[in-house]
């Protein structure tokens, strides 16, 4: 092995979920990057950044101020590109869609949890911001909101920049993952790992679905799209808030999860029933790339179609087809390579030093 190469991580800290998904796999891995040949230091202040081979910036350390500060934060990017041999930025948001165009101008590589495979619409307006309820707006099904010119690439050279980063699903969610996220973001580091916890046996003695979602969001066709979905289940299922306890209980015995877009694509619901061995039923996701690979049709999901026509039919075969729970525990077990799994550790630094190439 040559001379030691060094990163330095630029973070907003373990406080949002996303935040702790990007946190958690580079501290597990941190032996693994050592194995490659890289030193790893986090900073928690762009201030404290003096310089190292590559330059790794979690977007939740200036996502409040792009709206009222861009001038600055653009010029810290700029110090930062100088100050480093690479910066990387890790866009750790919700949407396949939303990127950060002046971030994309700067840095050398733009990583995105997910990522469009199609990535000229990165070019186009879209509804909301969100491909998925641009797609719902053209059809009538839900109200049209107006895109946001702040979130469209202009030039299409910079979508060469893009790269598939890492996605929250390596993070820890099992029982009591709120109360983790609490005390990481007070000591700065994570708490609990997959290794030896118990997770729920896959059976066929589980029966009924689980679909806890909110209709309360500040993107208006978000609610609206979910009323569309409750519309077609009409009283299959109780929707709304369950406390902790009795959510994990829920999760533990029920069958069938459906876990339906956000504000992005995914929800960390997904992860908590990949984990449960529940049957997960989600919205059709071959549009986008992500890693890892949690999301395979057919194999660690069932996907139903944006429409939701086949919605009941995918919820009855969940519920009654044993092959379904082969579903279940393939999403089970992969879930739980990739939280735990020495093998995922070097699988992580082989992706992510492939990304940054």
């Amino acid at each position: 092995m040559g001379s030691s190469r060094s990163i330095e991580v630029l973070t907003g800290g373990f406080g949002t979920p996303n935040g702790r998904g990007f946190l958690t796999p580079i501290y597990r891995a941190r032996r693994e990057l050592n194995d490659a040949g890289w030193t790893v230091r986090f900073r928690s202040s762009s201030s404290d950044m003096s310089g190292a081979d590559l330059a790794l910036v979690d977007s939740k350390y200036y996502a409040r101020r792009w709206r009222t500060d861009k001038e600055a934060v653009v010029a810290e990017l700029q110090v930062l590109k100088d100050r480093h041999g690479l910066l990387v930025w890790h866009d750790c948001t919700d949407s396949s869609t939303t990127v950060i165009p002046p971030a994309l101008e700067v840095v050398d590589r733009y990583l995105k949890s997910f990522l469009l495979v199609d990535r000229s619409q990165y070019l186009k307006p879209l509804g909301a911001n969100r491909y998925h309820l641009d797609w719902y707006m053209k059809l009538g099904m839900i109200a049209e909101e107006a895109a946001d010119p702040f979130f469209l690439v202009s030039n299409r050279t910079h979508l060469e920049k893009l790269r598939v980063g890492w996605n929250p699903g390596l993070a820890y969610y099992g029982p009591g993952w709120p109360l983790a996220q609490w005390l990481e973001a007070r000591i700065k580091r994570p708490v609990y790992y997959e290794r030896g916890i118990r997770v729920p046996e896959v059976s066929a003695d589980r029966r009924g679905i689980s679909c806890r979602i909110g209709f309360g969001h500040d993107v208006q066709g978000v609610a609206e799209y979910r009323r569309l979905l409750v519309g077609h289940l009409a009283a299959r299922l109780t929707v709304g808030k369950l406390g902790n306890l009795a959510y994990q209980r829920e999760l533990a015995s029920t069958r069938v999860g459906i876990s339906p877009f956000g504000l992005g694509e995914f929800a960390l619901r997904d992860f908590e029933m990949l984990r449960a061995g529940m049957v997960l039923l989600k919205p059709d996701l071959s549009h986008m790339e992500t890693f890892p690979e949690l999301y395979e049709a057919g194999k660690t999901y069932v996907p139903f179609s944006w429409d939701f026509q086949d919605l009941n039919d995918q919820i009855e075969w969940g519920l009654n087809s044993p092959d379904a729970l082969e579903i279940a525990r393939a999403g089970q077990s992969r879930y739980l390579h990739w939280a735990a799994s020495k093998d995922a550790r070097r699988d992580f630094v082989n992706h992510v030093l492939q990304a940054i190439k």
